[in-house]
């Protein structure tokens, strides 16, 4: 698989009107409409509150459909009747904008990417003033593996790919190699904390094995954020990180157990209050809204430099 990352209409993106009003959600400082837009290749997605709200690709917008089979009637909160099925239909994305992020957000409720989307505000490599900003997410490193963040350093033109978990939802507690928990209808497979650090390792190899795709691949996607949305982000040295990053979130004991969630916060914890799992360093945070990226990124900077894992020939 090729990383790439390549857009050229920009200019019939800008002429579309669903795109004006994505281009205000993406300029808002208000962090309950804020929208984020991230390259592909030969396409943009918006995301919204932890889905993609849409895709630009071939000249035209796509929403899923679940976002899109929404009632558009001004009761929206009235149980639905025969008389009123006609409605549940978006007659156009623009005019249907406001009840299609209304669904996206419903749909998206208790994942990792609804916490990811929650740091938009305050990190968008759009709108922050930040040095470290979140410049994409949902990531494809491989065809089964996603990175949830990739951070940008404007400073020093570095990239890190960041993996983001949910303690309070059960995942990292167990020592075991792996757990089955059962549901109503079948048996779900647990992340235990060996299974994440082997998921981090795998990111790590791809992204040794591909660090010049993945050079080339961001240095076009600033390339055409810096066209599209007029913004001037360094991008003529880029360096990569080796190292993979990983982010708990809510780590603030929000669970039935709390006893139990304590007892894991001891196990991970080292000597200078920093957490681990196998001598790898985690970031912890309770409230998304008090989260650094700065400190995450730099959680592992010292090890890296002392160890040689930017990737070499970037540096």
């Amino acid at each position: 698989m090729v990383f790439e990352r390549k857009f050229s209409n920009i200019a019939e993106l800008k002429n579309e009107p669903l795109y004006k009003k994505l281009e205000n959600d993406i300029h808002t400082n208000k962090a309950s409409e804020k929208v984020f837009p991230a390259i592909r290749k030969n396409e943009i997605h918006f995301y919204y509150k932890g889905g993609r709200l849409f895709k630009y690709s071939g000249r035209s917008f796509k929403t899923h459909l679940k976002y899109a089979f929404v009632c558009d009637d001004k009761e929206t909160n009235r149980d639905v009747t025969t008389s009123v099925l006609k409605c549940i239909e978006v007659a156009d994305f623009t005019n249907g904008y406001k009840r299609i992020k209304e669904q996206c957000a419903l749909y998206n409720k208790g994942l990792e990417s609804l916490f990811v989307s929650k740091l938009f505000q305050k990190y968008s490599y759009v709108t922050s003033s930040e040095n470290i900003v979140l410049l994409d997410i949902e990531a494809a490193l491989t065809t089964s593996e996603r990175a949830d963040m990739v951070l940008y350093d404007r400073n020093n033109q570095r990239i890190k790919f960041v993996e983001a978990k949910l303690f309070s939802n059960g995942e990292l507690r167990s020592s075991k190699q792996s757990e089955t928990v059962p549901n109503e209808e079948t048996t779900v497979k647990k992340e235990t904390a060996k299974s994440v650090i082997d998921q981090i390792e795998r990111y790590e190899d791809t992204i040794t094995k591909n660090e010049n795709d993945i050079k080339k691949a961001y240095k076009n996607y600033i390339d055409i954020v810096n066209e599209l949305f007029g913004l001037k982000i360094p991008n003529d040295k880029i360096k990569i990180s080796k190292k993979a990053g990983l982010i708990f979130f809510d780590f603030n004991g929000n669970d039935v157990n709390s006893k139990a969630v304590e007892n894991k916060k001891k196990e991970l914890s080292s000597p200078e209050n920093k957490y681990k799992i196998d001598e790898r360093n985690i970031y912890a945070v309770g409230d998304t809204n008090d989260a650094s990226l700065g400190q995450l990124f730099l959680y592992d900077i010292q090890e890296e430099e002392k160890t040689n894992t930017l990737c070499p020939n970037l540096i």
